[in-house]
């Protein structure tokens, strides 16, 4: 079975450490990747990143900041799913991105690549049941009008016979 190759996207403003992220992550793992430079170029693209499937966003980029990114990705692309990277270590900021719908929080430090990396197969997995879980309602929703239906037909049918006799 081939590996589905997921749709990545970094919001990074320092390009060594973008480009460090991208050749780390796409050594490890089967995706595309895409790098912006900062918020506004990811917000005025966002026509263009219908398929991403994560986004990894710097918390500290010049102008729109984390937050308020994170706010409009939320809103428009409600489904992907997105982990926010700091230099911070305050954890009431990570509550605060936790709540407004970030997938995870990772701190920069000596292992944030491989906090990254993890990062990513739990949203790839997640993604993965919530699927599942949608396909299962369908699925479901699909068996009840068939009940609904059978149990109406039983309704009539049961109907009709008191009524001849």
């Amino acid at each position: 079975m081939e590996e589905i190759k997921i749709n990545i996207t970094l919001v990074e403003d320092n390009e060594l450490y973008a480009l460090f992220l991208e050749h780390k992550i796409k050594d490890l793992l089967n995706c595309n990747f895409k790098i912006y430079n900062n918020s506004e170029e990811l917000i005025n693209n966002l026509e263009f990143e219908k398929n991403t499937d994560i986004f990894i966003l710097d918390y500290n980029l010049p102008g729109l900041k984390g937050l308020d990114t994170l706010r409009i990705l939320r809103d428009r692309l409600p489904d992907a799913e997105i982990i926010i990277l700091s230099n911070q270590s305050d954890i009431q900021v990570a509550i605060d991105l936790i709540k407004s719908g970030a997938f995870d929080y990772v701190i920069k430090n000596n292992d944030s690549v491989e906090r990254i990396l993890n990062a990513i197969s739990k949203a790839q997995e997640f993604r993965f049941l919530r699927s599942e879980n949608i396909t299962l309602k369908l699925k479901i929703n699909k068996y009840k009008s068939v009940s609904t239906i059978v149990a109406i037909i039983f309704i009539i049918f049961f109907t009709i016979i008191l009524f001849l006799r």
